[in-house]
């Protein structure tokens, strides 16, 4: 295994979620440490929100370090939400 890093550019919205779930998948299954860059993505939803979420549970079953840089529309939509924004790397 490997450690990787993707950066997310399109929406993280309802319209991309399917794409973007797989694709976070594929990258979790090929390694053992993700660091995922949205500071391109310039909207998000709670679709998006639930996505990453998914993707951070996935990581932890199996193992996997995974980290969201540039994160502040994601940590803005889950503290509005009252979620916690789990993956979120240290400013």
């Amino acid at each position: 295994m490997s450690s990787d890093s993707m950066q997310i550019s399109e929406p993280l919205t309802i319209d991309h979620a399917s794409a973007l779930a797989d694709s976070l998948l594929e990258a979790i299954e090929r390694n053992d440490s993700l660091d995922v860059d949205l500071g391109e993505s310039e909207a998000i939803d709670l679709a998006g929100v639930q996505v990453l979420l998914s993707a951070t549970i996935a990581a932890e079953q199996r193992g996997v370090s995974l980290r969201y840089l540039r994160a502040d529309l994601y940590r803005n939509i889950c503290e509005y939400s009252g979620l916690q924004p789990f993956g979120v790397a240290e400013r």
